[in-house]
């Protein structure tokens, strides 16, 4: 599906289960060794049940259009739109900059460059969902 036609039921539990999951650019750097792993972004619960609503998700484009709702990986809101809440932090931009990396919405080619392509995100993506449904662990973010 290409445009902004409305998510099937199948296509939103896809997105919601993206968002219940980590970062995806936070994971990347984690495993490159840019992001401190207690730093990373993991959205789902906390220890006492409470949500993280920390992770959206990244709709992909080809053409200034959405590639479909199954076409984008799950992002922090610091690597999505460039802010994580930092006047709550406490942090300047900058400081979020070295402690994330590039985001999305400020820094789109030098973010692709750090943490991938559309399609590597999304292929990560896919394989995060994979190993959640089997019942495995990646212990980086968790």
């Amino acid at each position: 599906m290409i445009g902004s036609k409305k998510a099937t039921r199948a296509e939103s539990a896809h997105m919601l289960a993206c968002k219940n999951g980590p970062c995806i650019p936070c994971l990347v750097g984690v495993s490159t060794g840019l992001i401190d792993p207690q730093h990373a972004m993991r959205g789902g619960e906390d220890e006492d049940g409470m949500p993280l609503p920390m992770v959206t998700f990244q709709h992909c484009k080809s053409g200034n259009m959405r590639r479909g709702h199954e076409e984008g990986f799950g992002c922090c809101i610091w690597h999505h739109f460039g802010t994580q809440q930092l006047h709550i932090l406490g942090m300047s931009k900058e400081a979020a900059y070295e402690r994330w990396g590039p985001s999305l919405f400020h820094q789109a080619r030098e973010f692709h460059q750090v943490f991938g392509s559309d399609d590597e995100l999304i292929e990560a993506q896919l394989f995060v969902l994979q190993q959640s449904a089997t019942g495995g662990t990646l212990s980086a973010v968790s």
